[in-house]
């Protein structure tokens, strides 16, 4: 299975292995231009990335992209294609099986993919954020449970900050999550949610009890309701 895992040292040579590598594509990143010794361009890495991502968005999301907004279809096996290619988890660790890599080299990736479909890409930023925001914040036991399967996207993500009331506003967010004896009542709203109704794991951006968002928001995990 192709992985952004290789990266570092090993990475141009993976890549240029794949069956996604071309080399008529490869000879138009030939120029890192430099400014007073600092280079403004892509590393050799990222061009790799470029030329995969590039080519998936091509050959798996552009031929489908207006079929799938006229029909209003969610293309969950072109997302799990694409976390075959280490897009599920981008800045994820690699020992939960994210590809550890950083945000220049996701934004290359995004900006290629974003040319076949770009709202695929859009949820598949926000997949990415949960993921890396568990990765980061979470305890041990929630990476351990959650991330190897945000990874490889069969578990799908969302990220829940939007109120109808306050837009994207985290100090002004209204949702509270109220005590209940050893458990706590979530109450409050959100809206715009990409993925909503069909991911599968929300993180929810909230306020606890009575206080005072402004100075305390919390994210929350919550699994999708299940029939």
């Amino acid at each position: 299975m192709l992985s952004l895992r290789a990266h570092r040292g090993a990475a141009a040579a993976f890549w240029r292995q794949s069956a996604y590598i071309q080399s008529e594509n490869a000879a138009c990143f030939s120029d890192n231009s430099r400014h007073n010794g600092v280079s403004f361009g892509l590393t050799s890495d990222q061009q790799e990335f470029k030329v995969v991502a590039d080519d998936f968005a091509r050959k798996e999301l552009l031929p489908f992209a207006a079929r799938w907004d006229a029909e209003k279809h969610f293309p969950v096996d072109k997302l799990r294609a694409a976390a075959e290619l280490g897009f599920g988890g981008i800045l994820v660790s690699d020992d939960v099986g994210g590809s550890a890599l950083g945000r220049a080299d996701a934004a290359v990736i995004f900006e290629a993919l974003a040319y076949g479909d770009i709202s695929v890409t859009a949820y598949l930023t926000i997949h990415n954020m949960v993921a890396n925001c568990i990765d980061k914040y979470g305890t041990e036991e929630q990476r351990q449970q959650y991330l190897p399967q945000l990874t490889c996207m069969e578990t799908l993500g969302s990220y829940c900050l939007t109120e109808p009331g306050s837009g994207s506003d985290a100090a002004s967010l209204k949702t509270i999550a109220k005590r209940d004896g050893n458990d706590y009542i979530l109450n409050g709203a959100k809206a715009f949610i990409s993925g909503g109704g069909v991911s599968d794991l929300y993180l929810v951006r909230l306020g606890l009890d009575s206080l005072d968002p402004k100075a305390s928001v919390h994210s929350w995990l919550r699994r999708a309701w299940q029939d």
